[in-house]
């Protein structure tokens, strides 16, 4: 595993991987990668979010994420890999679309991936150990605790 920083500008086409852990009864595990909301991105559609009535915020999430996650092992029910666009986003579950949103956002942390190497599962561990401890969404956490590193605090 690269020990890539986690508060950087991403360059066009920076990915990180995700993972959605198997909820039994209700969703199988997913694995994706996805292009991380910028913070002025966040805001710019949660204000616009704030102003939508109904299943109006369901709609934009699910454009924001057809653009935002970037591969997926979704299958329909023959196994066949599903494409990611808005009409099949809109008809994912919603505990797996605010779950996609809450990671995408950077306001939850993934689940670990079991396929992951052991380094990798104890960055994350200890990431998500250290944002919890934090009062803001987890992305923010992350930003923040690199940002002091970063400039020799």
């Amino acid at each position: 595993m690269s020990d890539q920083r986690l508060n950087f500008v991403p360059n066009d086409g920076y990915t990180e991987p995700g993972y959605l852990a198997e909820v039994p009864g209700k969703s199988n595990a997913m694995r994706f990668t996805f292009r991380p909301l910028l913070a002025e991105e966040k805001r710019a559609l949660l204000e616009t979010m704030e102003k939508m009535k109904g299943g109006q915020e369901a709609v934009k999430v699910s454009e924001v994420l057809s653009d935002q996650v970037k591969s997926w092992d979704l299958a329909d029910a023959k196994g066949a890999a599903v494409p990611i666009n808005v009409t099949i986003m809109r008809r994912v579950k919603p505990s797996v679309l605010w779950a996609l949103w809450g990671i995408v956002s950077g306001n939850d942390a993934s689940d670990i991936d079991p396929q992951w190497d052991d380094s990798q599962k104890e960055k994350s561990a200890l990431e998500n150990a250290v944002a919890l401890t934090k009062p803001e969404p987890y992305g923010e956490s992350r930003e923040g605790s690199d940002e002091k590193n970063s400039s020799g605090a």
